[in-house]
């Protein structure tokens, strides 16, 4: 898995290596966050990639297979009766 916390701040496989790379992600942020409290609501932030880059992160081609995927309903277990009733 990947550690969210240092991709956030690193970029995928820290391509985001540089100081003035992560202080303009943060002032990004930071100014959304600050847009969102004024609103009064979340800014919706995009969703599964579609189309997939030529070459995505293994986590992102995985997540964007399953997410496709219909949904399946999955029996829970039986709940066992007492003997004759």
């Amino acid at each position: 898995m990947y550690d969210m916390s240092r991709v956030n701040a690193n970029g995928y496989f820290d391509a985001e290596a540089s100081e003035e790379a992560r202080y303009a992600k943060r002032k990004t942020l930071n100014a959304q966050r600050i847009t969102d409290y004024k609103n009064g609501e979340y800014a919706l932030g995009g969703g599964v990639a579609d189309p997939l880059p030529e070459d995505p992160p293994p986590s992102l081609r995985t997540t964007t297979i399953i997410t496709r995927l219909p949904a399946a309903i999955i029996p829970g277990p039986s709940i066992p009766t007492a003997v004759g009733t």
